[in-house]
C-alpha cells in the first residue's frame, strides 16, 4: 500500500488542518513512511525514459516486459497487446478483482492475492519468472499487471528481474521504479523479496519448493498446498497439478486431498483455486487408476479400494465423505453452509478432473460457494 500510516487522526489533520497543525501532521506521515520503507534506494524520476503503453495504462521496463494497472488487461484492449505480440499475461489479482479477459487467445498465468502485506507471494515468485522466460524465449511479450501497477505486480517484475537478469533486489526496483514511478512493493512483498533474491544469489532458485518434494517425503500441509497452487497457477499443469509427485500410497493422496481441500476452503473457495483442486483430483484419480492397472497385470487384486484406503475411488466422492463428516462439520460449519459446500462439490465435478480440461478462474454454478 503507498499510504504512509492509517493513523485516523493523521489523516483528519491531512484532510482539514491548516497552519502549523497541518505541517506537524505532514511531518509525521512522512515519518512514518521513512520508518516503514527506510533502505529503500531513492529514485530520482527521469520522464524521458519512462515509455507509455496500452492507452497509457502500462510502462515497458524492458523490451518484451510491461507492467501496468488492470486496466492495460481490460476487454477492449486486444488489439493493443496484439500490437506489443503480448503472448503472456500475470494476473496478480484475487478472482473477483479483474479477470482474464483475453484467455485462451493469450496465456495466463494467476496470483490470486491481495496486496497485504500479510499475503505470502513468495511461492509464486520462481514460477511467475520462469513463465515470463517462456515467452520470452519463444519471441514474445509478457503484461504484469494487478490492479493499479504499483505493488503485487511491481513485485513479480522485481523477482524476475533478480532471478533471470541477475540484478539485486535493490537495483532491480530502481530500474522498475525509473520506469514506471508508481512502483512501491508493499512492505511485506519487499521482505520476501529480499529473501527470494539471497537465495536466488545462493543458487536455491528463489524459495524451497514445498511441493515438489518427494512423494515419501512430503508434509501434506498448507504450505505443501500453497506452492503446489502457486505452481498450477503459473503454467506448471503437467505436472500432476503443481505437485511433482503424487504418492503411491492411497492413503497419502487422501492426506494430499485433505491438505488441498482445507487450503481452498481456507482462502473462501476462489474459484482459481477450486480449479487446482479439480486438477488435483484428476491427478489422484489417475495415479489410482495406473496402480490399479498395475497391479491387475500382475495378477493381484482388482485396485487399490480408493483414496485413503478403502474409502471411495474417486477422488470427489471423497472429498464428498469428508465433508460429510462430523468432525468437518464442526471445523468449517462457522464459515460455510452446507448450501456452499455443495455447491462447491459441483464445481469439482462439473468439467472432466484432467488438468488439461481445467478453464482457470471459474466460479462454482451456485456463486455460493464463498465464505459468508
Amino acid at each position: 500500500m503507498d499510504s504512509a500510516s492509517e493513523d485516523p487522526c493523521l489523516k483528519r489533520k491531512l484532510a482539514d488542518g491548516d497552519g502549523l497543525e497541518h505541517a506537524a501532521a505532514l511531518a509525521a506521515v512522512e515519518a512514518v513512511q521513512q520508518m516503514r520503507y527506510s533502505g529503500r534506494p531513492t529514485v530520482q524520476r527521469d520522464p524521458s525514459i519512462e515509455t507509455l503503453v496500452l492507452g497509457g495504462h502500462a510502462h515497458e521496463i524492458i523490451p518484451g516486459l510491461y507492467l501496468g494497472s488492470a486496466q492495460a488487461a481490460a476487454a477492449g484492449m486486444g488489439e493493443k497487446l496484439r500490437a506489443l505480440n503480448i503472448t503472456g499475461i500475470v494476473n496478480c489479482t484475487a478472482d473477483h478483482e479483474a479477470p482474464n479477459a483475453h484467455a485462451p487467445f493469450i496465456e495466463y498465468a494467476r496470483i490470486a492475492l491481495h496486496d497485504n502485506e500479510m499475503a505470502p507471494l513468495a511461492p509464486y515468485l520462481p514460477g511467475a519468472s520462469s513463465f515470463i522466460a517462456r515467452h520470452h524465449g519463444a519471441g514474445g511479450s509478457v503484461l504484469v499487471h494487478c490492479m493499479r501497477g504499483v505493488s503485487r505486480s511491481a513485485s513479480v517484475v522485481i523477482a524476475y528481474l533478480v532471478a533471470r537478469r541477475g540484478l539485486s533486489r535493490d537495483d532491480a526496483y530502481e530500474l522498475a521504479k525509473r520506469r514506471r514511478p508508481l512502483v512501491s512493493p508493499n512492505l511485506g512483498f519487499w521482505q520476501q523479496l529480499g529473501e527470494f533474491a539471497a537465495e536466488a544469489g545462493a543458487g536455491m532458485d528463489g524459495v524451497v519448493d514445498a511441493a515438489g518434494a518427494a512423494a515419501s517425503e512430503a508434509v501434506f500441509d498448507d504450505a505443501w498446498s500453497r506452492q503446489a497452487c502457486a505452481s498450477f497457477h503459473m503454467g506448471d499443469r503437467a505436472s500432476s497439478a503443481g505437485c511433482a509427485v503424487i504418492p503411491t500410497d492411497p492413503g497419502r493422496r487422501g492426506d494430499a486431498l485433505l491438505a488441498g481441500l482445507d487450503f481452498v476452503l481456507g482462502r473462501s473457495a476462489m474459484g482459481s483455486d477450486v480449479a487446482w483442486l479439480r486438477a488435483l483430483c484428476g491427478a489422484c484419480d489417475a495415479a489410482s487408476a495406473a496402480a490399479a492397472t498395475s497391479t491387475a497385470r500382475m495378477g493381484g487384486s482388482d485396485g487399490e479400494g480408493g483414496e485413503g484406503g478403502g474409502r471411495q475411488s474417486s477422488s470427489v466422492a471423497f472429498l464428498e465423505s469428508e465433508i460429510s463428516s462430523e468432525e468437518f462439520q464442526d471445523r468449517w460449519s462457522c464459515d460455510f453452509r452446507p448450501r456452499a459446500l455443495e455447491a462447491l462439490l459441483v464445481a469439482l465435478g462439473k468439467l472432466p478432473l484432467a488438468a488439461e480440461a481445467i478453464t482457470e478462474g471459474e466460479e462454482p454454478d451456485d456463486g455460493d460457494a464463498g465464505a459468508e
